[in-house]
């Protein structure tokens, strides 16, 4: 068989997958455990792309901060694969950074007991926070965080923190674009997990099952477009950057939403591509620093009351450093600096880190700063009720399936991305295998 240029292909992949993060990797997996004949691409020199995390001087870093859903759709599908990611989970000690001059910083107890919150504030978020099992998400679905936290008695520090509480759990700065029965489903999920190693563990081992199972997983390997083949087959052939040609019955692309309407545009459906182009990103600026110690040990884990700022030494709870002594830790900004320079923005992350670690500029071995980190391609917003509105696995176009954090039309963050990527092997596997291999 011969490519466009007049080249051999060697093969005909039942199913490719594109793009070698934790919604490739377990896509993968997933497909090739049905006996189908899979390959993954990954433009990259390795396999991971925003989950990996990087190993030097005896740590682990993420790149920035994450964290995994205890009983949510990412721990089912890594269950349903045997990958194990053990780890520990962060306690409810958290310390509540007012903005500087508005006040000290306080634990949640002293939150409660003190002066931070008024009497009338206090009761308000108590209502909210201890009734928080029984509200129904899909009531609030369509509404705006800020609007439906007015419209339920939450106002000044009381929505300041229930504000805190929705920035931790969706990623997602914007009040009020930010869809409410979002932001209530993530609140009644369990605790989360910081797994060992990083998030390096996971994609490790979704990367062993993939291959286990018989994937090929290939890095440096950049689809540069896509073609339909011409022999009325339906199949799909991917022009990679080097010049090779990947010919496939079936698709799943876990990248990001620009990339599935470049390579697919001309044929999917004018309503899937408008579904593309209502996605939103949301962004963080991420400070990662590896320590020789913490200076305030029983300090933690810190949330800003008036800013959307967090702070986590990931490294308390899970097994991050060769020396215990040493520390990891994550400080972010929740939406990124997209208005300051980058001096600015790192500066404001630092002097955040300065209240809540006095002393940690003397013991860094490591720092990175990333002003404008993507956390996600589709925003749980208002307008597209949640995830709801996000685009569909299945593209209707014959053979294209999609997977990672933009959608599914369920669960948000990794949970997205492991859901979406089991059903696109669903979807892709029901198909009738190719399995050809042309001399």
């Amino acid at each position: 068989m011969k490519d466009m240029n007049g080249s051999k292909m060697n093969r005909v992949w039942d199913i490719a997958v594109i793009g070698g993060g934790p919604a490739g990797l377990a896509a993968a997996a997933l497909s090739a455990r049905s006996g189908r004949s899979v390959v993954l691409l990954e433009k990259g020199s390795s396999l991971g792309g925003r989950a990996s995390s990087s190993r030097e001087g005896g740590a682990s870093l993420n790149l920035g901060a994450h964290a995994l859903y205890r009983g949510g759709s990412a721990q089912r599908v890594l269950e349903k694969l045997g990958v194990a990611a053990p780890g520990g989970s962060p306690g409810t000690n958290v310390a509540w950074v007012p903005e500087e001059g508005r006040g000290e910083i306080v634990s949640t107890a002293g939150l409660l007991l003190g002066r931070t919150l008024n009497w009338s504030e206090k009761r308000r978020f108590l209502r909210f926070f201890l009734g928080l099992r029984k509200l129904n998400p899909n009531e609030a679905t369509g509404q705006g965080w800020a609007a439906w936290m007015a419209a339920n008695g939450l106002h000044g520090r009381a929505a300041a923190v229930a504000s805190a509480l929705a920035r931790l759990s969706t990623y997602v700065g914007d009040a009020d674009l930010l869809d409410a029965g979002t932001v209530i489903r993530q609140l009644q999920k369990p605790a989360v997990v910081y797994p060992d190693g990083g998030w390096q563990t996971i994609v490790d081992g979704l990367a062993a099952k993939a291959s286990e199972a018989g994937a090929v997983c290939r890095t440096s390997a950049s689809v540069a477009g896509v073609e339909r083949a011409e022999d009325g087959t339906g199949e799909w052939i991917l022009r990679l950057a080097d010049g090779e040609y990947v010919r496939t019955g079936q698709v799943i692309a876990a990248v990001e939403p620009a990339r599935v309407a470049d390579w697919f545009g001309r044929w999917l459906p004018a309503e899937y591509l408008r579904s593309l182009e209502r996605l939103q990103p949301v962004y963080a600026s991420a400070l990662d620093l590896h320590l020789r110690r913490l200076p305030k040990p029983g300090r933690p884990f810190a949330l800003g009351l008036d800013q959307p700022l967090y702070f986590s030494a990931h490294s308390q709870w899970a097994k991050l450093c060769d020396d215990s002594d040493h520390a990891v830790v994550h400080v972010m900004r929740y939406d990124g600096e997209q208005k300051d320079d980058i001096s600015t923005g790192r500066a404001s992350l630092e002097r955040f880190l300065d209240r809540v670690q006095p002393g940690w500029r003397d013991l860094v071995i490591r720092a990175r700063y990333m002003p404008h980190v993507t956390v996600m391609y589709g925003m749980p917003s208002r307008d597209l009720k949640g995830t709801m509105g996000r685009p569909s696995v299945d593209t209707g176009l014959d053979g294209v399936y999609v997977a990672g954090d933009w959608t599914g039309g369920k669960e948000s963050l990794l949970d997205a991305s492991m859901y979406s990527a089991d059903a696109a092997a669903e979807l892709a596997v029901k198909t009738r295998a190719i399995g050809v291999n042309a001399g």
